[in-house]
């Protein structure tokens, strides 16, 4: 799970692209969508590809 892999998902295609771009003056773009898409990820669950690797990751 990277930036780059969250970037090119499905879950950020235009115009939510249009959000991270008028976000990157207050926080750093990468690191926004990457905690936007692990949270996404998370929501879903055992369904997620993602799952395995969400679960290992501390909780606190």
């Amino acid at each position: 799970m990277s930036s780059e892999s969250a970037k090119n998902s499905s879950t950020f295609i235009p115009p939510t692209s249009a959000v991270f771009n008028q976000a990157e003056q207050h926080i750093d773009q990468e690191t926004l969508m990457l905690t936007l898409f692990l949270l996404h990820e998370r929501s879903k669950g055992i369904k997620s590809f993602w799952y395995p690797y969400i679960q290992v990751l501390p909780t606190t």
